[in-house]
């Protein structure tokens, strides 16, 4: 049978990948994941993949827990840029959308930073000092302490032509027992004594993983970017280790089998992605609000996923804002949240934040360089000697400067 883009069966096979909190190998899929009721065999599984790979973009990945490794997220809205190759300056960029800020009408970016803790008041720098320079009209920062995606079931609430409609479904049991477990929990930040006796640990978790690469792709991939410095990143065994590539693909595949033992450390869940349901009649907001009650975050997550694709809470760690939430819904549902559900929960009399981003808009700043979204430059920023990130305030700031020369 013809697959198409918006095919009912792809759909619930993405969802069901979801509530597995491991990556699978199609064998392995075709055991557990049942498509309407029936189970599918291993051979369409891996046709599907195939499909979905060569004709739009989709990841399936294991979400890193990134203070593991010293890292934590610090979202960034800019507004109102004049020059947009700003947004290239800092190289520790994760994730990046460009779209309006509805509360003050102006042009913005959304970017999601990775970087060490004590460098966020350095990156607040960085924007007052673009602020000066004239090459920005405002920001926010808003450092995240815990991120959690639901998923809601998608071959149910969206139609043929990839437009969400709703049936109000209720979140699953699944999604809301996981956001249950992390909401409102303290978490500990730093690299963790396996990474710093292995700093290979460091690539491993931000691109080999995701990418599904095998032992030998993972060494060689690495090989091809660090050179002989890729030694460094043995740790604890590089003095027991012939340098020889054979022996570094025994590495990797010991460092890899003892981080799918420990997934739960090391990783925080399941994602999904696919490109096509960002387009069309679908809507894509991301709101950062100040509660009436920090703990009701769970109980926006739960009204907000009734009639959207998915609801990304961001959990903040600022005085300022509690949560940040980004969802894709239709213009109705849209409407409804933001007129109705968001004031029952937001504190109305703070500056909260209501992006509308657009994919449109936002690729030309990643599928340009990659189809696999914004490459982490881990062998630019990280040093596997002292297992420590590499914050270059004052490169990014004489950059700024020049950017700032170069527009008079």
């Amino acid at each position: 049978m013809t697959l198409h883009t918006f095919d009912k069966r792809l759909l619930e096979f993405m969802y069901q990948l979801t509530l597995h909190q491991k990556l699978m190998a199609p064998k392995e899929m075709a055991q557990v994941i049942t498509i309407q009721g029936k189970k599918v065999s291993e051979r369409t599984i891996k046709r599907w993949l195939k499909w979905l790979k060569a004709h739009h973009y989709f990841t399936y990945y294991l979400y890193t827990n990134y203070p593991k490794i010293g890292l934590v997220n610090a979202n960034c809205i800019l507004r109102g840029v004049k020059d947009d190759r700003i947004v290239k300056i800092i190289p520790f960029q994760d994730y990046l959308m460009k779209g309006i800020d509805m509360t003050r009408t102006k042009d913005c970016f959304f970017i999601s930073y990775l970087m060490p803790q004590k460098n966020i008041s350095d990156l607040k720098e960085f924007c007052k000092k673009a602020i000066k320079l004239n090459l920005i009209e405002s920001y926010d920062i808003f450092e995240t302490k815990q991120i959690t995606t639901l998923y809601s079931e998608k071959h149910r609430i969206i139609n043929e032509h990839g437009n969400v409609i709703s049936h109000k479904l209720d979140l699953d049991t699944y999604f809301e027992n996981l956001l249950q477990s992390k909401v409102c929990k303290n978490h500990s930040i730093g690299v963790d004594d396996y990474a710093k006796k292995n700093p290979i640990v460091v690539p491993l978790m931000l691109e080999y993983l995701k990418d599904h690469a095998s032992f030998k792709t993972a060494w060689s991939k690495m090989k091809s970017k660090l050179g002989e410095g890729i030694w460094d990143y043995v740790g604890d065994l590089k003095t027991k280790l012939k340098k020889s590539d054979g022996a570094g693909i025994v590495y990797v595949q010991k460092t890899m089998r003892y981080l799918h033992t420990n997934l739960k450390d090391y990783f925080t869940q399941v994602r999904v992605s696919y490109g096509p349901l960002y387009s069309g009649e679908n809507v894509n907001l991301y709101v950062f609000l100040k509660l009436k009650k920090k703990e009701q975050i769970i109980d926006l997550a739960r009204e907000i996923s009734k009639n959207s694709i998915y609801v990304l809470v961001n959990e903040l760690n600022d005085r300022n804002m509690d949560v940040g939430i980004d969802f894709v819904t239709n213009n109705k549902f849209a409407s409804e949240i933001l007129s109705t559900i968001i004031p029952k929960y937001a504190d109305t009399s703070k500056s909260n934040s209501i992006m509308w981003l657009s994919y449109h808009c936002s690729s030309p700043y990643w599928e340009s360089t990659t189809k696999n979204w914004i490459r982490f430059n881990y062998h630019r920023l990280f040093d596997p000697k002292t297992v420590s990130w590499k914050y270059d305030s004052k490169k990014y700031l004489d950059e700024l400067k020049q950017l700032s020369a170069s527009g008079e």
